[in-house]
């Protein structure tokens, strides 16, 4: 025979098992949230106006080689002169790609998700 002291252990225990699911489900949701959210705000840097004209920059550079970029546009790495405006372009291209790429490494951003907005 069940009595009541029985039925209200086994009701508080469902509820306490019921609790503790619903509480590991909302901290791997808002675990995701985080992520998605680092993501767009990264995201929005990508669509500011300097981002943008960097890489419209980038984007028509038209060099053969090296050497060919060196006589141009300077040696990337030089501490006598300044970096000129395409160096600095592909830095901060190259920058953002690199921390979009440590970002999917580490599984904090998924790849499809930076594949559907960046991958044109």
């Amino acid at each position: 025979m069940v009595d009541i002291s029985t039925v209200s252990i086994a009701i508080a225990s469902a509820g306490v098992f019921a609790a503790a699911i619903y509480y590991i489900f909302q901290i791997r949701h808002q675990d995701r949230m985080r992520h998605l959210d680092l993501f767009m705000r990264l995201y929005s840097i990508w669509g500011s106006e300097d981002i943008n004209k960097a890489h419209r920059r980038f984007l028509v550079l038209k060099v053969e080689d090296y050497d060919g970029f060196v006589k141009k546009y300077g040696p990337i790495a030089s501490l006598e002169t300044e970096p000129s405006q395409i160096i600095t372009d592909i830095d901060r291209i190259g920058w953002f790609f690199n921390l979009m790429g440590f970002l999917v490494r580490e599984k904090i951003v998924h790849i499809k998700l930076v594949d559907e907005l960046l991958g044109y």
